[in-house]
């Protein structure tokens, strides 16, 4: 998976100098240090239907986890960030 992600950041930073809003950015190739840990307290789902209401994910999700569901924060393009009351375990 990296080969994709480091040739396009390769990529990148072989094209010299690049500005954004008149600044220039100094871009870098670093390894990440460790390797985080999952968060099984908190979970993104994708491919959400537009008529998607945050009560009827909230049901859902607390339903197929057997776990509360705390918040739900929408984001773009069908997303949203869920977050349980407990770690959350398989899904049926």
């Amino acid at each position: 998976m990296c080969a994709l992600y480091c040739e396009g950041a390769v990529g990148v930073v072989n094209k010299g100098a690049l500005t954004l809003d008149d600044a220039e950015l100094k871009i870098t190739i670093r390894k990440p240090v460790k390797e985080l840990p999952i968060d099984t307290k908190r979970l993104l789902v994708k491919g959400l239907s537009d008529k998607t209401t945050r009560d009827g994910l909230q049901s859902y999700m607390e339903v197929v986890s057997r776990v509360e569901v705390l918040s739900i924060e929408f984001g773009e393009q069908g997303s949203a960030a869920v977050i349980f009351g407990k770690t959350y375990g398989k899904f049926d």
